[in-house]
């Protein structure tokens, strides 16, 4: 079985955290909300992919990057197992203004109001633990 390995910010300013739309016509997760991210290509680490992830989808530049937590289940893509792995890190922008170059939408949100959106199921477990941090 294939390991993809992606990685996801949980993206702060101002003591909000950004939520990024999946696009509608997205192979998974379509107009899902999560916590933007994507996967490590060859020869990247970790915080670099997250880095230009940010950057592609949104046009924005993070920091402080420091690992939240890791979830890992097994996804069905085009009739073939995978195990998925995603490394969740806990980071601050630069400021507060994006552009949504390929996601539908984002928004900054209080930590509480994550819960309430149309979450990926693993990020959602993650919005759960975030109620139980003072960030």
């Amino acid at each position: 079985m294939r390991t993809i390995v992606a990685v996801a910010g949980i993206i702060m300013f101002d003591n909000k955290i950004l939520l990024a739309q999946r696009m509608f016509d997205d192979k998974t997760y379509p107009g899902k909300w999560e916590f933007p991210g994507g996967k490590i290509e060859p020869g990247e680490t970790p915080e670099d992919a997250l880095k230009r992830e940010i950057n592609e989808e949104l046009s924005l530049n993070i920091h402080d990057l420091k690992i939240f937590a890791a979830k890992t289940k097994i996804e069905r893509y085009s009739g073939r197992d995978y195990h998925l792995v995603i490394i969740y890190y806990l980071c601050e922008a630069e400021h507060p203004d994006f552009v949504e170059m390929e996601v539908n939408a984002a928004v900054w949100v209080n930590k509480e109001e994550i819960p309430l959106y149309d979450l990926a199921d693993l990020d959602y477990e993650i919005a759960l633990q975030l109620n139980n941090l003072h960030l």
